[in-house]
């Protein structure tokens, strides 16, 4: 937000800098001399008063106000160059180790700057740098680990992580950077022992409190051993650390004839998977109803937050707030229904959840899943998904359905045009997936392993960022070929940005859902391409994603209820390529009028189950 003294101060900052540059150092420090009295210490204001005096050649006390500068607003990126420049020249060809660390530091920093621009590749850099200078800096390996694993470079993360440790057992993050690259990487009890012993030395660490808590909570959804009861225990588990919290009860509120004030939380307002299906709701809610409050729980927006923000609804930025000033928030804005999307993932705000900001509390979409929130009253999905009655035996929520699928998609809008069945050029077929590793079970392995031995020429494709990571490539290979896949028929290629991954399709037949946990936005997306999916219909919710979007398609025959029925669909499709070049040409129109586009219907269906819940559910 700019504030009066931005605007004050922005154009003679730019004025000075203007002077400077044309070799006028004296008018120009002269012109800032005031305002370096008058104003509030202000990041732009002293870089450039900075800048002003190295190009002066002032060095002594232009390094002193860069360092007063990185000191003070350590995510201002700009003084960090001139900084390290300065430093560098000053050190000379023989400097003293500890003066080396000081360059060592100057980089870290640096790299924490741009890595909370997102730029992790540069941030990387930063951190290497600062290892040239003290390969026993325990910090910069740290964060090189942190900023590898979103770039999907897991085992060098695990690697990074692990050498920060060695070096200072007791560094609380790379303890935690450690558990996330082993959760990346599969290996959930070594993942839950870094967080336990991140806990150990830092019991109130919130991410390694999310990660121990929430965190696994979601990760016993992709456990395929596990019984749906051993799970919902375990939520029921997690959730009692709310019974302290004094939970006011839920006063029911009549709304008829006035409109129902029903508010959005969410870590993911942004480009994300769940932005495919929660913005078509939000823009056709009929407002004549419903009065629209979004709460905002991150860090990043982008166009997806702008379009957002652009709707007629009310936007709050919740992140900085504490549990007790976002529940006031939100009761300020006296809503009659609260809807939690985020559940167990990253950016919820389960504790405030349960001071109880609203009268009622529901969950949808963003968590697959039960959370085992004492709070939350409601879980709103579809009877696809839940069938009835024993979904609600795996819920501590009760259940509110919609009429029809809880899915309504929204592809897009650059998605490329639909192309011919691969297979009738290629005189094979190719399978795919483009699901992220972590649904990528061992079962799931199997049975795709055994459908490639019933169709010996056949390929497969599997896309996910992790793919970059040549210890993830190592493993899958390690897997196929222990099933007996020669792994020439298995091509993985890494994540691409914005909707290129989308021209992967062009060279799959036939997309395979993975299980226990299967896709939602991926198959959707697969669908829109003109590619056929096929899915088993699992006992818990993430497992029967598919089975609701198929259903709400029209395509119930692709469903499969066993792994053999599973292999059988998908070689009854691979076995008439011209047939299925004809389903493929058709699926785009059949997907554009069925119910999983149509988002007037679906927000009509979504706002008649809203007042059910805020008016009372018959028990």
């Amino acid at each position: 937000m700019t504030t009066q003294n931005d605007k004050e101060l922005i154009p003679l900052i730019n004025q000075a800098g203007l002077l400077a540059s044309q070799g006028f150092y004296a008018k120009a420090q002269a012109l800032l001399a005031p305002a370096m009295e008058k104003y509030d210490p202000h990041p732009h204001l002293w870089h450039n008063w900075a800048q002003i005096l190295a190009d002066s050649g002032n060095i002594i006390e232009a390094e002193k106000w860069f360092c007063q500068c990185v000191d003070r607003w350590s995510t201002f990126l700009p003084p960090y160059e001139t900084l390290i420049h300065l430093v560098r020249n000053r050190l000379g060809p023989r400097p003293h180790p500890e003066a080396l660390f000081v360059l060592a530091i100057l980089y870290n920093n640096q790299g924490n700057a741009i890595e909370a621009t997102g730029d992790y590749p540069q941030a990387c850099a930063s951190y290497r740098q600062s290892l040239s200078f003290n390969e026993k800096y325990a910090n910069a390996w740290s964060n090189l680990s942190n900023s590898l694993r979103p770039m999907g470079l897991v085992s060098e993360a695990e690697d990074c992580a692990r050498k920060a440790i060695a070096i200072n057992q007791t560094h609380v993050g790379a303890w935690n950077n450690l558990g996330c690259a082993l959760t990346n990487l599969g290996q959930i009890p070594e993942a839950e022992q870094c967080f336990a012993e991140v806990l150990r030395l830092e019991p109130n660490h919130p991410m390694a409190r999310h990660n121990a808590g929430s965190g696994r909570m979601f990760n016993l959804l992709f456990i395929q051993s596990l019984e749906n009861a051993d799970i919902l225990k375990a939520h029921k588990e997690w959730g009692k650390q709310f019974a302290h919290r004094f939970i006011e009860k839920k006063n029911q509120t009549q709304t008829v004839g006035t409109k129902v004030r029903v508010g959005f939380i969410s870590g993911d307002f942004r480009v994300h998977a769940m932005s495919l299906f929660v913005v078509p709701l939000l823009q056709h809610l009929d407002r004549d109803r419903f009065e629209i409050f979004c709460y905002a729980n991150q860090r990043r927006f982008d166009g997806v937050s702008a379009f957002i923000r652009s709707l007629p609804l009310t936007w709050r930025e919740t992140i900085t707030l504490s549990d007790e000033d976002c529940k006031e928030l939100i009761r300020g804005d006296r809503l009659d229904l609260l809807l939690d999307l985020s559940g167990h993932t990253e950016g919820h705000r389960a504790a405030m959840l349960a001071l109880r900001p609203a009268p009622l509390i529901a969950g949808w979409l963003g968590y697959m899943a039960s959370t085992g929130h004492p709070a939350i009253d409601y879980r709103i999905t579809d009877r696809w998904t839940d069938p009835e009655p024993e979904s609600a035996l795996n819920h501590t929520e009760k259940i509110a359905y919609l009429k029809g699928s809880q899915f309504v998609y929204r592809p897009e809008i650059q998605a490329p045009s639909v192309n011919s069945t691969p297979a009738l050029a290629n005189g094979y077929v190719t399978f795919g997936s483009l699901n992220n590793v972590r649904k990528l079970t061992i079962s799931t392995l199997k049975t795709w392993s055994d459908l490639l031995h019933r169709l010996p020429n056949s390929r497969l494709i599997l896309q996910a960022k992790l793919f970059v990571d040549l210890g993830t490539r190592g493993y899958f290979r390690g897997v196929f070929e222990a099933f007996g896949i020669d792994f020439n028929r298995i091509e993985l290629r890494s994540y691409s940005l914005n909707n290129q991954h989308l021209m992967t399709y062009h060279e799959i037949d036939i997309a395979l859902d993975p299980y226990p946990y299967g896709g939602g936005a991926t198959s959707c997306d697969a669908l829109w391409m003109g590619v056929p999916l096929v899915t088993l219909a699992g006992n818990r919710s993430v497992g029967r994603m598919g089975v609701s979007i198929l259903n709400a398609l029209g395509y119930p025959q692709w469903i499969a209820k066993d792994h053999l029925e599973y292999i059988q669909i998908a070689q009854d499709l691979a076995s008439d390529p011209v047939r299925l070049n004809s389903i493929r040409l058709g699926l785009r129109v059949q997907l554009g009028a069925s119910p999983l586009r149509d988002e007037a219907g679906f927000a009509k269906d979504f706002g008649q189950t809203l007042l059910l819940m805020v008016n009372g559910v018959p028990e």
